[in-house]
């Protein structure tokens, strides 16, 4: 195999691998001499991949059951701007809450604000362009599961989506304060 300069030959059935590289110079004027073949030891059978890294949501972050999802979720019943949201979740592993389905948004409202004294509540689901195309905070793309009547209209400026207690997505401007939930997956 070869890559950027290096040369390795693996040879099957033997445990090992030689590899060797291009001469070349460094931007220092030393040169490296490439006719000296370097040996790896394979890591044999019982190499392994460790598994991926898995996450662990800080300690007020909570399962929400009536959302349906593996998700946790941590709430925060203070008015606050949708970039502050979004700051204030990132801050500890989470980001803004994403509903990605009716239950779960419903839910979602009903866990932020259970005596229901805010009809909506900040979710991490935006329009930046203000072209149509909504995605996740996390970089995803995102089709509303059920936009409220007249949403969006993205009058000028409405890129942020909240979600009202019925669970319905609602498009509204870079101003104005709401309750959010954060959501961490593990």
């Amino acid at each position: 195999m070869r890559a950027a300069g290096v040369i390795c030959v693996v040879l099957v059935g033997v445990a090992g691998v030689a590899c060797s590289f291009e001469a070349s110079v460094a931007p220092s004027g030393a040169t490296v001499d490439g006719s000296t073949s370097l040996p790896m030891i394979d890591a044999g059978r019982d190499a392994y991949v460790p598994d991926a890294f898995v996450k662990v949501c800080a300690a007020q972050y909570v399962s929400v059951p009536a959302a349906q999802t593996a998700s946790k979720y941590r709430r925060v019943q203070v008015q606050t701007t949708w970039p502050a949201a979004k700051t204030d979740c990132e801050s500890d592993g989470g980001h803004l809450a994403i509903p990605e389905t009716a239950v779960e948004a419903t839910a979602l409202h009903a866990f932020v604000d259970p005596l229901d004294s805010s009809p909506y509540v900040w979710v991490g689901i935006l329009d930046p362009e203000l072209d149509g195309i909504w995605v996740t905070v996390t970089g995803q793309p995102f089709s509303a599961i059920s936009w409220g009547v007249g949403d969006p209209d993205q009058r000028a400026g409405e890129i942020y989506s909240l979600v009202y207690s019925d669970g319905k997505f609602f498009d509204w401007f870079d101003y104005g304060t709401q309750e959010y939930a954060c959501e961490c997956a593990p």
